[in-house]
């Protein structure tokens, strides 16, 4: 059997699927947040969606583009592989998670279940916690695309290039000050919204490599975050407070500073991704 495309070619494929209506399962996972965002990008027309968006097709053409490219000397192979995407197989879905995650992963459990034993929550307290983060979208596989840590990673050394200031941090431990662990997500969605808004479209920082990657990723997880809400809301804005006036002393320097410190703000936002997902 001949396919109508090149075994390269990522665009054939997606055009072969749509011609046979049919989609393969990796994309029915999100088929409504795909449709979501796509239909927020072209209505709102904002750089935001558009981006958010953006991200969202890019993830999907990477790993076909990484399935075909692996296969394209292995026809037997290329074909089985086309065949199991048009008709998939019932399975158990397999989690793509590297060893440090994993071991990340186990240590947050042990840590939870420790506390758990000792503070002795009533039978009532975990369906509050789930209530509180119910809108909460964040999902772990957003920090499981490989290109994308190593483009907001890269980002972030080269701001630390240009930065003299050895003595202040703006995503320093100061935030967490008096704010408990379930109260986090509620934390970052403050900070990234602040950043989505007062940094990464700055003109100062627009010339650097990999910027746009930065904005479709934090603009996502702004989204993804507005749901969060928190029983320590005051405690939580005094700490952002700080961190405002702190990019504020530092002027220009601030915002490069932000920009350093990302793998930083990536860390703490993929932590909340595990309490999400233990919920």
């Amino acid at each position: 059997m001949v396919h109508p495309f090149k075994s390269s070619s990522v665009i054939g494929l997606l055009k072969f699927l749509k011609r046979n209506n049919n989609k393969p399962s990796v994309l029915l996972k999100d088929k409504d947040e795909e449709k979501c965002a796509e239909r927020l990008g072209r209505k709102s027309k904002t750089t935001a969606n558009l981006l958010h968006y953006e991200f969202m097709l890019r993830s999907y053409e990477s790993s076909f583009t990484s399935l075909i490219s692996s296969l394209s000397h292995n026809p037997k192979r290329l074909f089985d592989t086309l065949n199991s995407l048009l008709k998939p197989k019932v399975q158990t879905p397999i989690t793509n998670l590297c060893a440090e995650d994993i071991a990340y992963y186990f240590k947050e459990k042990i840590d939870t279940i420790r506390q758990e034993i000792i503070s002795q929550p009533s039978k009532f307290q975990g369906s509050k916690d789930i209530t509180r983060h119910s809108q909460c979208t964040l999902k772990l596989s957003y920090f499981l695309q490989t290109v994308l840590k190593r483009n907001i990673f890269s980002l972030a050394e080269q701001a630390r290039l240009l930065d003299r200031d050895n003595d202040n941090k703006i995503f320093g431990s100061y935030l967490f000050n008096n704010i408990k662990g379930d109260d986090h997500c509620f934390l970052m969605g403050k900070v990234v919204g602040y950043v989505m808004e007062n940094v990464l479209f700055d003109e100062f920082i627009q010339g650097y490599a990999h910027m746009e990657d930065a904005i479709a990723f934090l603009g996502t997880v702004d989204r993804a975050l507005e749901g969060c809400n928190s029983e320590n809301e005051e405690q939580v804005v005094r700490n952002v407070e700080s961190m405002k006036n702190k990019m504020k002393m530092l002027g220009a320097e601030g915002k490069n500073k932000a920009i350093g410190e990302l793998d930083l703000l990536f860390g703490y936002l993929r932590k909340c991704a595990f309490f999400l997902q233990r919920l």
